[in-house]
C-alpha cells in the first residue's frame, strides 16, 4: 500500500507524526493508570482475585506450595490456576510488593504487546499506519482497565478459545494450498502442544493431589453462581424458586474453599447447574447473550460502577466506538488482503469471537481483550482509508 503524497524534503513525515502520537498514547495510558492508583485509590492488589493470586505467588516463593492461605497449614488449592505465577512472581520480586512499581512494570509489558500489534499490522500491509494500530490498542479502555495485570492468568475458559483456534486452523489448512497449509498446521500444532503442556501438566497435578484429572474447580462454581443465577430475571416464579434453592443447597463458596474434596463439590455444583440450564435453555441463552453484548459494547468494570457513572458512560462510548470503527475498517479492506493475510485475520477473529462468547452473564469487558488486537488493526485501516480519501480530494 502506498504512503500517499510525498512529504517535503527535510520536513517531518506522516510516519514521524504517527510515531509521536503512539508515544504520547503510551505515556498518557501510563499516567492514567498511575493517577487512578495515587489519586483515586483504585485497587491493584486488594481485590479478591488479585489478593489470592498474589498470596499464591508469595506462598510459592516462600516454599509453602500452591496455596491461597495466609497461615499454616497452607492447604493446596484447586480453584486458582498457575498461569499468574509467570507474571506475579517477577512482579512481587521486582516491585518489592509495591503496587505503584507493579503498575509501571506492567505498562512496559503492555508496550511490548503494542509493539507486537504494530508488527502484525505492518505484516498486513499498513506500512506507517501500523503505528496507528498500536496507538488504538494502547488507548482501548480494556487495556487501561488492566491496572497492573495482577489478574493476568490462563483462564479455564481459555481452553475453549485455544480449542477453537486449533480446529479452525486445521479446517483452513485442509481447504487451502500446500504452502499455506503448512503454516496453518504449524500454528495448530504449536497451539496444541501449548494446551497439552499447560492444561495436561496441571490436570496431572490435581490428579496427584485431589484424585481428579481436571484443570480447576472453578467450572462448577462459575456455572452455578455466574451462569445459572443470572437466569432469574428471565424465569417464572417456579424457576426462580428452583434456582434459589439450588444456591442454598450448594452454597459453599469454592473460591475460598481449601479442603481435600474441592473437586467433588465442584462437580456437584456443575451437575446441578447443567440440570437447570438444560431445563431452562431459553432463559440461559437470553442471559448469556445479554452478557456478551454488554461486555462487547459497554465498559463497566466493578471498579468504575460505584465510583463514577459518567466515566462509565464515556469509557463505554470509546469501547463501543472502537469496536464499530474496527469492524468497518476490516470490512472495507478485506478484499485487498492476500489469502495468507485473510487466513491470519480469520484465526485472530476466531480467538476474539470465542473469548467474547465465553464471558456469559458476568459481562466482564476483559473477555473482549483478544478481540481488541484485531479491532485496533481495523481502526487503523479505518483511519488510513479516511486520510487517503482526504489526500486524493
Amino acid at each position: 500500500m502506498s504512503e500517499g503524497r510525498a512529504e517535503v524534503a527535510g520536513q517531518p513525515t506522516r510516519q514521524h507524526y504517527l510515531l509521536y502520537l503512539f508515544w504520547i498514547a503510551v505515556l498518557l495510558q501510563a499516567a492514567v493508570s498511575v493517577a487512578a492508583y495515587l489519586l483515586y485509590d483504585v485497587p491493584v492488589s486488594t481485590e479478591i482475585d488479585s489478593v489470592e493470586y498474589i498470596r499464591t505467588a508469595d506462598n510459592v516463593v516462600a516454599g509453602h506450595g500452591f496455596s491461597i492461605e495466609d497461615t499454616a497449614p497452607w492447604k493446596p488449592n484447586a480453584f486458582r490456576t498457575p498461569g499468574p505465577l509467570l507474571t506475579n512472581i517477577p512482579l512481587r520480586i521486582l516491585s518489592f510488593k509495591s503496587d505503584l512499581l507493579a503498575i509501571i512494570i506492567s505498562r512496559l509489558l503492555l508496550l511490548v504487546a503494542a509493539v507486537l500489534v504494530i508488527h502484525l499490522a505492518s505484516r498486513l500491509g499498513l506500512s506507517s499506519f501500523a503505528l496507528v494500530a498500536g496507538t488504538f490498542f494502547v488507548l482501548a479502555p480494556s487495556m487501561i482497565g488492566l491496572v497492573a495485570m495482577y489478574a493476568l492468568y490462563l483462564r479455564p475458559a481459555a481452553l475453549f478459545v485455544l480449542a477453537a483456534y486449533i480446529v479452525v486452523a486445521i479446517f483452513l489448512a485442509l481447504r487451502n494450498i500446500s504452502q499455506v497449509r503448512r503454516r496453518l498446521l504449524l500454528a495448530a500444532g504449536s497451539c496444541l502442544l501449548g494446551v497439552i503442556g499447560a492444561y495436561g501438566t496441571w490436570g496431572y497435578r490435581n490428579y496427584k493431589v485431589f484424585g481428579a484429572f481436571q484443570y480447576s474447580s472453578i467450572s462448577g462454581e462459575a456455572l452455578l453462581r455466574y451462569n445459572v443465577f443470572p437466569m432469574e430475571p428471565y424465569l417464572d416464579e417456579k424457576g426462580k424458586q428452583e434456582v434459589e434453592c439450588a444456591l442454598v443447597k450448594y452454597g459453599t463458596f469454592l473460591q475460598r474453599y481449601s479442603d481435600s474434596d474441592q473437586f467433588i463439590l465442584s462437580n456437584r455444583h456443575a451437575k446441578e447447574a447443567l440440570r437447570l440450564i438444560f431445563k431452562y435453555p431459553l432463559p440461559f441463552l437470553q442471559s448469556h447473550l445479554e452478557g456478551v453484548i454488554r461486555a462487547f459494547f459497554v465498559f463497566s468494570p466493578n471498579i468504575l460502577k460505584g465510583r463514577s457513572p459518567m466515566l462509565v458512560i464515556a469509557a463505554s462510548i470509546v469501547h463501543s466506538g472502537l469496536a464499530i470503527m474496527g469492524i468497518l475498517g476490516l470490512a472495507a479492506y478485506w478484499k485487498t488482503f492476500s489469502e495468507l493475510q485473510r487466513l491470519a485475520l480469520l484465526l485472530m477473529l476466531t480467538v476474539g469471537v470465542v473469548s467474547s462468547l465465553t464471558v456469559g452473564a458476568p459481562a466482564s469487558p476483559r473477555f473482549r481483550i483478544p478481540f481488541d488486537v484485531v479491532l485496533a488493526i481495523g481502526c487503523a485501516l479505518f483511519v488510513m482509508r479516511a486520510l487517503r480519501k482526504r489526500d486524493n480530494m
